[in-house]
C-alpha cells in the first residue's frame, strides 16, 4: 500500500480515489428507504435523530459533501446544528484510511471546519 505522508496535488489525489470501495467488514444497513455505508453509522443517524426529537439537536444532514483540489469531493457523514448553534461535522469511523486521513487534512486546511471522529 502506498503510503501518503506527503502533500499530493489534487490530481494525484483523485487517481488516488477513483477506485471507490467500502472498508473491508463494513456491513451496509438501512433504515427505512436509507441506506449507510455501516452499522455504526446507521447508529449514529438514530441517535442523532433521537437528539433532534429531544430538542439537543435542532436539525442534521447526511453526506455533507466538500470540494477538494482535482475535481474531488469529501463527504462527511453528518453535518449537526446544536441547540446551542454549534455546527459539528462528524464522521463516523471504524478505520482510519490513508486516503480518508489525507482528505481530512486537506478539508480541515481549506474550511473553517474540524472534522470529529465519532
Amino acid at each position: 500500500m502506498k503510503r501518503l505522508d506527503r502533500e499530493i496535488d489534487g490530481a494525484e489525489l483523485a487517481q488516488l480515489t477513483k477506485k471507490s470501495g467500502r472498508v473491508k467488514g463494513a456491513q451496509r444497513t438501512a433504515r427505512g428507504d436509507l441506506q449507510f455505508d455501516s452499522r455504526k453509522e446507521a447508529e449514529r443517524f438514530d441517535a442523532l435523530t433521537l437528539m433532534q426529537k429531544t430538542g439537543v439537536v435542532l436539525w442534521f444532514i447526511r453526506q455533507p459533501a466538500f470540494d477538494l483540489p482535482g475535481g474531488t469531493k469529501y463527504r462527511a457523514d453528518f453535518l449537526i446544528v446544536w441547540k446551542d448553534g454549534t455546527v459539528t461535522v462528524e464522521d463516523v469511523k471504524g478505520h482510519r484510511t490513508d486516503v480518508y486521513k489525507l482528505k481530512k487534512k486537506q478539508v480541515e486546511s481549506l474550511y473553517p471546519i474540524e472534522i470529529q471522529e465519532v
